[in-house]
């Protein structure tokens, strides 16, 4: 049995619900890089786009949109290092349930999504 059938077996078999997810520390967005990501995005058909480190564009929610997704925003709690943009497929039912802001005294940062 070729690579290719097995795989196609593999998934056959499979009874669940697949998501396509994809995560990336932007390491502070730019209106370049988020033309790099939606080229990514679109070339993988992602029914999940996750950014971390997003830093301003967090702030600035309107200049950062993927057509056909719903966007779920963590603003950035510090300068640097901070915020998390969430990107859904518009025909996925998403629910923000809860979001942990960094401090100075905790550097976890998190968003947790019922789909």
């Amino acid at each position: 049995m070729s690579y290719n059938e097995s795989e196609s077996l593999f998934f056959k078999t499979r009874t669940e619900t697949v998501f396509k997810i994809s995560f990336w520390n932007a390491g502070g967005l730019t209106n370049d890089k988020f033309t790099e990501l939606k080229t990514i995005v679109l070339n993988n058909d992602l029914d999940v786009m996750g950014i971390v480190e997003c830093g301003a564009a967090a702030d600035n929610e309107e200049y950062f949109n993927l057509t056909g997704f719903q966007k779920f925003v963590l603003k950035r709690s510090r300068q640097i290092a901070s915020g998390i943009i969430v990107f859904f497929r518009l025909s996925l039912r998403a629910k923000l349930i809860a979001s942990c802001q960094m401090t100075t005294d905790d550097k976890l940062e998190f968003v947790q999504m019922h789909i």
